[in-house]
């Protein structure tokens, strides 16, 4: 299940995220520079999403608990 899903977030909040993320990206080919890794990438979109988007702001601690361990492992490095 998706991170988004997990934390019953709307599907604006989903797509500013991916907008987020495609922005950045665009920007890190502009200075041809390397993308962080990808799920520490969509975690931290989605967090400033959400600080957008939804009526309450997200829980850090909380949105890092729903990752599984190995993903957990590589956002909070």
């Amino acid at each position: 299940m998706l991170l988004h899903t997990k934390k019953e977030y709307l599907d604006s909040t989903f797509h500013t995220a991916v907008s987020i993320v495609d922005r950045y990206i665009s920007a890190l080919n502009l200075h041809n520079c390397e993308a962080p890794e990808s799920t520490l990438l969509a975690t931290v979109a989605l967090l400033v999403a959400a600080k957008l988007e939804q009526p309450m702001s997200p829980s850090f601690n909380k949105m890092l608990a729903l990752l599984s361990d190995k993903k957990r492992e590589v956002v909070t490095k």
